[in-house]
């Protein structure tokens, strides 16, 4: 099994995993931010069998139920919750760190990989 993150940074990485597909003996796994990757274009380019997920940030349920998973704090006043919600914009990642500037700067940081692109 091959997982390759933000596969659409590697020039022709279509050409190279039809080669690994052709070989039949991997399973690929391939993720990234790229508009791109959600285009009908790269379908036509990866020839055999795939598989599309796309993923959302978590809604305001699904926030709660995470930060009780990850043994967090959760206020009995949901419009506390929810602005915190707003603030660390539904990523799971931002559930599991305690301060603000922690979250912050995890957010901070995938805007900026995000953005590099």
């Amino acid at each position: 099994m091959h997982i390759i993150d933000e596969v659409q940074n590697v020039k022709d990485f279509e050409e190279v995993l039809n080669e690994f597909r052709d070989d039949g003996e991997f399973s690929i796994f391939i993720t990234g931010s790229n508009s791109y990757l959600l285009s009908g274009e790269l379908i036509t380019k990866l020839t055999g069998r795939y598989i599309e997920f796309e993923m959302f940030p978590l809604n305001f349920n699904e926030y709660l139920e995470m930060k009780k998973f990850f043994k967090k704090n959760v206020s009995s006043n949901l419009l506390e919750e929810f602005d915190n919600y707003l603030i660390e914009g539904g990523f799971p990642k931002a559930v599991q760190f305690d301060s603000i500037q922690d979250k912050r700067t995890k957010l901070r940081n995938e805007n900026t990989n995000l953005l590099k692109q």
